[in-house]
């Protein structure tokens, strides 16, 4: 049975598109603006700038899960081809935000309805806590884009009559975005084990029906497979070398507490009450269990609705069967964040056979919808900033720091030192190299009171030979120096 088409509502169909369209891609292109200037103006953070020192040739981070390996490859590039701003580093993930929005709006016009793409911007991408990431230089957001748009081939696909000649070239692009996002993210490698299964079976039995009768078709089928195996091979590879230097450390004990990491991440700094959580996490549950439900009573085996299910009960059963086989942890917070646009294509896709399965009561779904759009779509604008993310705000005033100590430092022939809470070294350094301040590099031996500048949390306690240079009171810390080499400019 081939997917339907799922008609908006009363209105004109042409209306109706054209209205869904123009807020598609205007809502679309204000948030690529945001993310870009977040990615020129935040202070580059503690996880960048260790990754920033492999680029610098420090092998200490290499054999580290700090190294998404995508990531670092695309920032190595950016460096050398424009230099080591904040801006430049981050472009990468700018870009894969780009291809996010991409992949989620050629879902969304397959399922063609107003109402879906309102509530698909609100779970796809008013997530301030996903959005931090397209504007930093790690590999979550990478991972985002590239899977995203390897979803978007993949839920595309006729997979109950396939055309063979599609059906191979689609799957290519599944392959392909799908393996970047496993080199962005190694937590998306279940997700490639899924993909090639998928393949192997609908393969079969397009060989088994007879429309892969050419010789050229089954060679470009296999050659097609062997692509993917050897995208898991490099991957599974990369794993076993991290996991046989003990990398894999962290984690949650249970798939609660990685449900726990992702929902209250993405509250962001709200303050909201202790219900909100299970409130969350149970209607999940049952969006997921309404979908299974739905697709079982309509035998809808080869929908999008069943395919997206099928991804997501098959990565949740992938983290089970590896922490019971292999005592592996469930992925907490940001590198559980593939969920996401999971579970939130899952939910629209539901939606989408609600409206065109029961018109007759589609007035509930759309109230529905906009209970989950409304407060999500307000808790985006509450979350908007341009000064800090969610995981490293204390590195927020690094940046406004080290300016100040360059602009105390510019005249001095002789290089100043600095000591700091351990937290603040990485971006300390990264901006003592690439702002070429004349300061020793930073350690993290801690603060010691023998040092021209202190930067550390602020205590309300100031050393008698030191004076307060700058006090960020957004993040709780200050900027020391000695009292008797304060400039006038103080």
């Amino acid at each position: 049975m081939l997917e339907p088409d799922y008609p908006i509502g009363n209105m004109n169909p042409k209306t109706e598109k054209s209205i869904q369209n123009l807020l598609l891609y205007a809502v679309s292109l204000a948030l690529i603006v945001y993310v870009a200037l977040r990615a020129d103006l935040l202070s580059f953070t503690h996880d960048e700038s260790l990754t920033y020192t492999i680029l610098l040739g420090n092998p200490h981070w290499v054999h580290t899960t700090n190294n998404h390996l995508l990531n670092t490859f695309l920032m190595n590039l950016f460096y050398h081809l424009f230099g080591d701003g904040e801006f430049v580093l981050r472009l990468p993930n700018v870009l894969a935000f780009g291809f996010y929005l991409w992949g989620s709006i050629s879902i969304l016009k397959k399922l063609n309805n107003l109402w879906v793409s309102l509530l698909a911007m609100a779970l796809l991408w008013f997530n301030p806590f996903v959005l931090d990431f397209f504007s930093l230089a790690r590999g979550y957001g990478l991972s985002l884009g590239m899977l995203m748009m390897s979803l978007s081939f993949l839920l595309n696909i006729s997979l109950a009559q396939p055309e063979t000649k599609t059906f191979l070239r689609s799957f290519f692009f599944v392959f392909l975005f799908g393996g970047l996002a496993v080199t962005a993210n190694l937590g998306v490698i279940n997700y490639l084990l899924i993909i090639i299964a998928i393949y192997l079976v609908r393969g079969f039995l397009l060989l088994r029906s007879g429309k892969m009768a050419s010789s050229k078709q089954k060679r470009g089928y296999f050659s097609i497979l062997l692509f993917a195996l050897a995208i898991l091979f490099f991957c599974v590879r990369w794993i076993w070398l991290l996991r046989a230097s003990h990398q894999f450390y962290f984690g949650a004990q249970s798939f609660n507490g990685t449900l726990f990491g992702l929902i209250t991440g993405s509250y962001y700094f709200a303050q909201l009450p202790s219900w909100v959580y299970p409130s969350i996490k149970y209607l999940l549950l049952f969006f997921l269990f309404s979908g299974i439900f739905l697709i079982v009573a309509r035998r809808a085996y080869l929908s999008r609705l069943s395919m997206i299910a099928v991804v997501n009960l098959l990565m949740i059963l992938g983290l089970f069967l590896e922490h019971v086989l292999f005592h592996s942890n469930y992925p907490p917070g940001r590198t559980a964040l593939y969920f996401v646009p999971l579970m939130g294509l899952f939910i629209c896709c539901l939606f989408a056979d609600l409206f065109v399965r029961f018109p007759s009561v589609k007035v509930i779904w759309i109230i529905f919808s906009l209970l989950m759009v409304l407060p999500l779509s307000w808790h985006l604008l509450d979350s908007l900033n341009l000064k800090y993310t969610r995981n490293w705000r204390y590195d927020a005033a690094t940046k406004a720091a080290m300016m100040r100590v360059k602009k105390e430092t510019r005249n001095d022939p002789n290089r100043a030192t600095i000591s700091n809470n351990w937290l603040f070294e990485p971006a300390i350094n990264y901006y003592m190299h690439s702002r070429h301040i004349q300061i020793d590099s930073a350690n993290r031996s801690g603060v010691h009171f023998d040092t021209r500048f202190i930067y550390k949390f602020n205590s309300d306690s100031c050393p008698q030979h030191y004076q307060v240079l700058e006090a960020y009171r957004d993040v709780n810390t200050v900027l020391l120096m000695e009292s008797d080499t304060v400039s006038n400019s103080n």
